[in-house]
């Protein structure tokens, strides 16, 4: 979140074309520094990214983007009554170029979970429930908040490491550092 109120936030997404190119953690830097969020959705866009991600946008007008990414692709997905997005690509023109990996049944339990939870609530949406969405245990333990298999491998661990709910028009975060559901969301305040 910048001082203007342009937000991004991330989905792991896991594309076949990786190579060589700028990380994620640049590109959202390089969002931030944008004052406009078209300018924010175009440098992401264009970027000559080493990976692929769901980098979803949002401004204090009300506009918001889902931004989904490959190395070499990209595809812009807007949504005026909220969209869900988990760990896997939406667009059937991305779709061919997803690895498969070790998460994607959970990701479609995720994002199914999430859809609803929004289209239930249609016109309602508050922090409140988006940060109780971040706490949601169906499918654990591959749930929207994840925690570990017992036992797992340490290369295959996969688990909710942050939960943020963002009101751009606000200038204001809701935190809540790895489990959401152990803790209470910290708002910060640009």
């Amino acid at each position: 979140l910048n001082d203007k109120g342009v937000s991004v936030v991330i989905n792991k997404l896991v594309p076949l074309d990786s190579r060589p190119g700028v990380v994620y953690p640049f590109l959202i830097r390089r969002a931030l520094d944008q004052r406009r969020i078209g300018d924010a959705l175009a440098g992401l866009a264009f970027a000559p990214r080493a990976s692929g991600l769901c980098y979803q946008l949002a401004c204090p007008e009300g506009v918001a983007f889902c931004l989904e990414t490959t190395a070499a692709q990209h595809q812009v997905l807007r949504f005026s009554h909220g969209l869900a997005h988990t760990n896997h690509y939406l667009s059937p023109q991305l779709q061919p170029l997803e690895a498969d990996w070790l998460d994607q049944g959970g990701s479609y339990v995720r994002l199914e979970v999430a859809q609803d939870t929004l289209d239930d609530n249609r016109g309602k949406v508050t922090v409140g429930l988006l940060q109780n969405l971040c706490r949601n245990h169906i499918n654990e333990p591959r749930s929207i908040c994840a925690h570990f298999f017992p036992d797992e491998p340490e290369h295959q661990a996969m688990a909710t490491i942050s939960a943020v709910v963002i009101e751009p028009g606000k200038l204001t975060m809701h935190f809540a550092d790895c489990f959401p559901c152990q803790q209470e969301f910290v708002a910060v305040k640009l």
